[in-house]
């Protein structure tokens, strides 16, 4: 995962996500379409124009692979490719979920960063917070990796966090030695 230049992060969820959001949007353009005696035309565009955004949004916040540098981060989705160098990011934040989401989700904490001011103050996981944003692309999450005897065991014995992962202190050690200011929040 990691050299001695940049860090690469990667989603193993994409596949997952689209699926999801695929089943939740026929259910939704099955209730809409079918669940009126009379439907208009234009229900039926607009259902599926919100079916086709969903699984479009979510293939990007779970597609997206992520490459830190001591420049910045580097954004790929599939051949499309963004550099931002780290005085872009306008929040750069430690987040820790604990408090706010009970550790419901497997994960205690993580890094989130986006080129425009957001999230001071967080009451959402980073999930959910880029799939409802205007910037799916641009922002970043990284969860930390749980370890030891804390481990949330959901389903088939995996933990569950979401998809981006990272060791924590590595993940700090290395932009500390970059330079990389983040505010501790």
């Amino acid at each position: 995962m990691e050299s001695t230049e940049k860090m690469v992060i990667k989603s193993d969820r994409l596949a997952y996500g689209i699926m999801m959001c695929a089943l939740i949007g026929i259910l939704i353009v099955f209730i809409i379409e079918f669940g009126y005696q009379e439907i208009d035309l234009w229900m039926i565009i607009l259902s599926r124009i919100c079916l086709y955004y969903l699984i479009i949004v979510f293939g990007i916040v779970y597609g997206k692979k992520i490459t830190l540098t001591p420049e910045g981060c580097t954004i790929g989705l599939f051949c499309f490719h963004k550099m931002y160098t780290w005085d872009q990011f306008k929040t750069k934040q430690w987040e820790n979920y604990e408090k706010v989401l009970q550790g419901s989700r497997g994960f205690r904490g993580g890094l989130f960063l986006s080129p425009y001011r957001v999230r001071k103050h967080y009451h959402t996981n980073p999930v959910t917070y880029a799939l409802f944003s205007f910037h799916p692309f641009s922002t970043i999450f990284i969860y930390f990796k749980v370890y030891g005897s804390d481990e949330k065991m959901i389903g088939n014995g995996k933990i569950h966090t979401g998809c981006y992962e990272a060791d924590e202190q590595e993940l700090r050690d290395t932009l500390s030695r970059w330079g990389v200011e983040i505010e501790e929040n």
